[in-house]
């Protein structure tokens, strides 16, 4: 029986501490596939690697920084790959009419180019023994998929997420998204929400999409506060789109004892810490900046949590709701992409994403006289056996990326 061999393209895993839950998803291939090949795009925060199953083997990464624009430039200019493609793209997709869009096609264009030129891409294209190539993002990486040739008699899995789902977040283009989507095998979605907007535009994906969501481990259950402070968490990049703004506004009109904790940074920092200076005296904020989720699961075994709010204004699956939830903790919650699809009233509320920071404020406050009801916690923890339960969710996972 040949090997099975498995080639997962990312945008930095295993090096810094991005992508952290496809560790999740390596424990259960590595026991589907003989062997696996990482083949990272960038070093993303550090070069220091993590740990991975003996069998997984991975590349010093494409690029040193895939944001660097002279080191894209250079890369991206300076070889023979095709181009052809992304030219006839540029003008059928109208996309040359928009200086935004034209960018995004420069990027797609100069990105794939650059994978395309690298050695080890080009050894495991010629190599027939790794016949599965699984993209872990449905953007960057798999930005070569277009330019795949069928006779390379590779099997073809892309994952999408959130931000490279929606066109809409990507400056209204993706280059190539329907040739991208023509050439996959399997498409997977971690949300229904994801799996319909991409369906609704091009409809013969219908053929190869499948609904599978990241999953988290059952970690434990989090301490419910036994005072009367209302102790509030979020886990997040601070960047527009996750609206710490307006939590921190919220808090604000808030008359409850409150204590709010933020894990996590990024340019909107200096933004929400500006608001929460202003905070009464019975609202304190605490900014604990990034941490490995290692520590951020020792962060939620420790400390008492009674609610976990998002509040962005897009999103795919939020996995750090599903790790409030598998430690039984309530969830606040925009209506949202696939966030629906594990909040609702028995595990928490969910809101509006067009809320006001008022309305924010009612919100927190009425969910607040709620989480003394122990079904509140309980339901928590099973909707997170239920829906969320990385265990399941990824040996299925595993077997589909195996059969295609």
């Amino acid at each position: 029986m040949p090997l099975r061999k498995l080639t997962i393209f990312t945008d930095s895993y295993p090096y810094g501490s991005a992508e952290p839950f496809l560790r999740n998803e390596l424990d259960y291939l590595s026991l589907t596939f003989d062997e696996i090949k990482i083949i990272p795009l960038n070093y993303g925060t550090s070069r220091e690697t993590r740990s991975v199953p003996h069998n997984v083997s991975y590349t010093t990464p494409i690029m040193n920084n895939s944001k660097a624009k002279d080191e894209l430039l250079i890369k991206g200019v300076l070889n023979s790959s095709p181009f052809c493609a992304y030219v006839k793209d540029l003008f059928t997709s109208g996309a040359y009419r928009s200086g935004k869009k034209i960018w995004s096609w420069g990027i797609g264009l100069l990105m794939a180019r650059t994978i395309l030129a690298n050695k080890e891409v080009k050894r495991v294209l010629k190599d027939q023994s790794y016949d599965t190539f699984y993209f872990y993002w449905g953007i960057r990486a798999s930005f070569i998929i277009p330019l795949l040739s069928k006779s390379l008699n590779k099997k073809i899995a892309i994952r999408f997420h959130g931000s490279d789902t929606y066109e809409e977040t990507n400056g209204g283009y993706i280059p190539l998204r329907k040739r991208q989507l023509e050439r996959v095998d399997r498409a997977y979605f971690c949300s229904e929400y994801g799996k319909s907007y991409i369906e609704s535009k091009y409809p013969f994906v219908k053929n190869v999409s499948e609904i599978s969501r990241l999953g988290v481990h059952e970690q434990g259950l989090s301490p419910q506060s036994t005072d009367d402070i209302f102790r509030i968490l979020t886990i997040s990049n601070m960047v527009p789109l996750k609206r710490l703004d307006l939590l921190a506004s919220a808090l604000l009109n808030v008359k409850a004892k409150v204590s709010w904790v933020h894990i996590g940074d990024g340019e909107t920092a200096e933004k929400v810490k500006s608001i929460a200076a202003q905070l009464p005296s019975n609202v304190t904020a605490q900014f604990l900046g990034k941490m490995p989720n290692k520590e951020v699961i020792t962060y939620l075994t420790n400390n008492s949590v009674d609610l976990f709010i998002n509040v962005s204004s897009s999103e795919g699956v939020p996995v750090s709701i599903m790790e409030a939830l598998s430690m039984g903790i309530p969830v606040l919650a925009t209506a949202v992409g696939g966030t629906p699809e594990i909040v609702d009233s028995e595990v928490g509320e969910l809101i509006p994403s067009d809320i006001s920071a008022e309305a924010l404020a009612a919100a927190i406050e009425r969910i607040a006289k709620r989480v003394c009801e122990k079904n509140l916690r309980d339901s928590a923890k099973k909707r997170w056996s239920e829906r969320c339960n990385a265990a399941a969710l990824y040996q299925q996972f595993s077997q589909s990326i195996l059969n295609i």
